[in-house]
């Protein structure tokens, strides 16, 4: 749906749902996606931090006051140092090389963690246990070893289920970017934007399993919401290498995050960022760039900011940053609202808002094939009975049973 509306629109200035919803309509999704992107630089950030953590003590545990919580100077360090040079580039294509690094880094640490499930290190006995044992870190392993297999009762099951729901909606939902992925593809198609994604959402769909799968066989059923934290934090080197090589992937592509979550503000707000004006312009191709920030487009084509459109991103991005940084310092521990919000607007943007784009696209053109119609009018029900389901669940679980 999404590549299908993409193409049809692709040489309008304005996102998707401002074009086919109304006033309401558009503002409802801009603060959906508001939400739904501010807590993902959030979860990023907080990622970041507790994987760098060990590294960072050793580094400057000889400059911290002791009045000083460690994660503090930490999470500053990141936030203002490592990513808002990155948020701040003109053009983000001169982070596509780190693309590579992440995509590297999550097959290597995926690799790292099937190694660890099977060469018995970490079982009761094992080199590393016994290194955790003599650190204090028992009750992962303790726990692993009273619940080896991760077994539960149909109430804890239930319980998991509906957080997993909320963490897949949110690790899945890349759909209020599609438009621009779809921009940025080399000569694009509705129908090569469909084998594309469905290529990337199937290995990354098998990437999950597969860490899901040796973390359980692992630790059993404790496994830390970082689950790199729970192999030893300085003896064993993979997993030293892997919270590195994460954490640079995850600062790397925070300001990809960071332009939807910056660009639904602007849109919120009701500020019009100029996209100035195109390098190499073909005037057979007159859509904006993939980002306003000056992303890539497809073919050729990238686009530079006037000052006045420079100036209000450059203030947008210090004051979201500001925030990011607060809420992240105030909620070390964002899995419970991450998870809220993965289950409502992440459920949402997933499977209610492509089907009510394409009923609004053909209705109002006065027209829709028999394929569309059973595509959206018939599976929309679905989806919305789909995230009513998903998101009532999750909501009941994080109140009742939050992490």
């Amino acid at each position: 749906i999404y590549g299908a509306l993409s193409e049809i629109y692709r040489r309008e200035p304005k996102p998707l749902h401002h074009v086919l919803f109304s006033g309401r309509g558009a503002a409802c999704v801009d603060m959906m996606l508001l939400n739904l992107c501010f807590f993902c630089c959030v979860m990023y950030v907080d990622f970041a931090v507790d994987l760098l953590t060990p590294s960072l003590s050793g580094l400057l545990g000889g400059f911290i006051s002791s009045n000083i919580h460690p994660r503090s100077v930490h999470l500053a360090l990141i936030i203002w140092v490592g990513v808002f040079p990155l948020c701040s580039l003109r053009d983000l294509a001169a982070l596509a090389p780190f693309s590579m690094v992440g995509v590297g880094s999550v097959f290597f640490v995926a690799a790292f963690m099937v190694l660890r499930s099977l060469d018995g290190t970490y079982a009761p006995g094992g080199i590393y246990w016994t290194a955790l044992v003599v650190l204090g870190h028992t009750d992962p392993i303790e726990e692993a070893a009273e619940n080896p297999k991760g077994t539960s009762s149909p109430l804890e099951g239930f319980i998991n289920a509906g957080k997993l729901f909320g963490t897949l909606a949110l690790g899945f939902c890349s759909h209020y970017n599609a438009a621009e992925y779809y921009k940025s593809l080399t000569l694009p198609t509705p129908a090569k934007f469909a084998r594309t994604s469905t290529i990337a959402y199937a290995t990354v769909a098998a990437v999950y399993s597969i860490v899901m799968i040796s973390g359980q066989q692992t630790f059993g059923s404790d496994c830390k919401a970082t689950i790199l934290n729970n192999y030893h934090p300085s003896a064993d080197m993979g997993a030293s290498m892997g919270r590195i090589a994460i954490a640079i992937s995850l600062i790397t592509s925070f300001p990809l995050i960071f332009s939807g979550l910056r660009r639904s503000a602007l849109d919120a707000l009701g500020v019009n960022v100029p996209s100035g004006t195109p390098k190499n312009h073909d005037s057979s191709s007159n859509f904006p760039a993939a980002l306003e920030d000056g992303g890539s487009t497809s073919g050729n084509s990238s686009y530079t900011l006037g000052k006045d459109g420079e100036a209000q991103k450059n203030l947008a991005t210090l004051a979201l940053l500001v925030c990011v940084h607060a809420t992240s310092w105030l909620m070390p521990d964002v899995g419970y609202v991450v998870g809220i919000l993965g289950s409502t607007f992440g459920a949402a943007t997933i499977f209610a808002v492509p089907g009510l784009l394409s009923i609004s696209h053909w209705r109002s053109i006065g027209a829709q094939p028999i394929k569309v119609a059973l595509e959206t009018e018939a599976l929309l029900p679905m989806g919305v009975l789909s995230w009513a389901l998903v998101c009532g669940s999750a909501v009941l679980t994080f109140l009742a049973f939050p992490y």
